[in-house]
């Protein structure tokens, strides 16, 4: 949650209640529809896990999407010892130690997620508990420009992106390519911070601006400054997929256009039907090479010759319902195999936060 302001929280929960958005029962009761995840081996007796709230909460309403109830329904299935861990709190450092495994979803403001990477990094290196996400995978949610070197690193095949840090090269930059182009700031969801530049005078405007005084952003206090991310807007076929790996297991979904408008991202026309096998391969490809106990990744299909391009990945995805794939009505999942590649589709629910504690914890003793 980005504010804390007691007026405009309240008015956020009226609307969130016209819309449906809080639990109306008790949280067991919500998620006992779906039959939980049921861990194959015994734990030691003094495992014990740590427990982050989501930072959106208000007022003692749950939303559906918080991610830490599903955490926790798994651990009282399975018989998991857990606290809730106030990881925000003065002496976190001493509470931290009595964990063997901390989960922690944070915020994508700016300073939840400078919060949540300083922290996790000390628990990991300093402290030697494992967290989710680890470090490694927090390194880089929310933040397209770290995503950037993975992709150049992994030969990813993705959107093609400037990405600058000085000003000289950038208005270089701008005599050589050409327009639209498609801005994106470091951290930003549901597109937010995206914007398109239709010509050079604008694009060249843009530039001086943000390695002057800076570009206000929607985040309070963060301005784009001193760097650009540009892309080229590509003409594709009117969606985004994204499709979930963890473990063997792929879902997936397609996000349809708006109307009158170029981002897909953040769009809740959604349409849930048989995945694409050679986008599902890619992403599990992906997740490999990043070594992530889960991975999203959201593409386009590039309309001049139907390939699969990589937009962004992330280690956190809204989860609403239980039901994150359905072919010819049925939810469900596919099951995945390499060497070679084999997908089969298999029905039944799940809640995926259950499937990535299972696979945190299948090589515990």
């Amino acid at each position: 949650m980005a504010f804390r302001i007691p007026f405009l929280e309240r008015k956020i929960v009226q609307l969130k209640k016209k819309k449906g958005e809080f639990l109306e029962v008790d949280r067991h009761r919500f998620l006992d529809t779906v039959p939980p995840v049921k861990l194959q081996h015994k734990l030691p007796k003094d495992f014990r896990v740590g427990l982050v709230k989501d930072l959106d909460n208000y007022n003692g309403e749950i939303q559906k999407v918080a991610h830490w109830y599903k955490y926790e329904r798994f651990l009282i299935q399975n018989n998991i010892a857990y606290d809730f861990f106030s990881v925000h709190s003065s002496n976190w450092v001493d509470w931290a130690q009595k964990f063997n495994l901390i989960v922690f979803r944070p915020d994508i403001s700016p300073w939840a997620l400078h919060e949540a990477r300083s922290k996790i990094f000390f628990i990991e290196e300093y402290l030697k508990i494992q967290c989710f996400p680890s470090y490694k995978e927090i390194w880089s949610y929310e933040d397209k420009i770290n995503l950037q070197y993975l992709y150049a690193f992994h030969k990813v095949e993705h959107v093609p992106t400037f990405i600058s840090h000085d000003q000289a090269e950038t208005l270089e930059f701008l005599k050589q390519t050409e327009f639209p182009l498609v801005s994106k700031i470091i951290n930003g969801s549901a597109s937010k911070g995206v914007h398109l530049i239709k010509n050079k005078k604008k694009a060249v405007k843009f530039v001086k601006k943000v390695f002057a005084e800076g570009l206000s952003t929607y985040w309070p206090g963060f301005n784009q400054k001193n760097y650009v991310y540009f892309q080229p807007l590509i003409k594709h076929k009117g969606y985004d997929l994204r499709i979930i790996i963890v473990g063997d297991k792929a879902f997936g979904y397609y996000k349809l256009l708006p109307k009158n408008d170029f981002r897909a991202s953040g769009s809740m026309h959604i349409q849930k039907t048989t995945l694409p096998a050679e986008a599902v391969e890619i992403a599990l490809d992906i997740k490999n090479k990043f070594n992530h106990t889960f991975l999203a990744v959201d593409f386009l299909e590039d309309s001049t010759n139907d390939k699969f391009l990589v937009i962004e990945t992330s280690v956190f995805v809204d989860i609403y319902t239980s039901s994150q794939s359905i072919v010819n009505g049925l939810p469900g999942y596919y099951k995945i195999s390499t060497a070679p590649f084999k997908m089969e589709f298999c029905q039944g629910e799940v809640w995926l936060q259950e499937l990535i504690l299972e696979e945190l914890l299948k090589g515990k003793p």
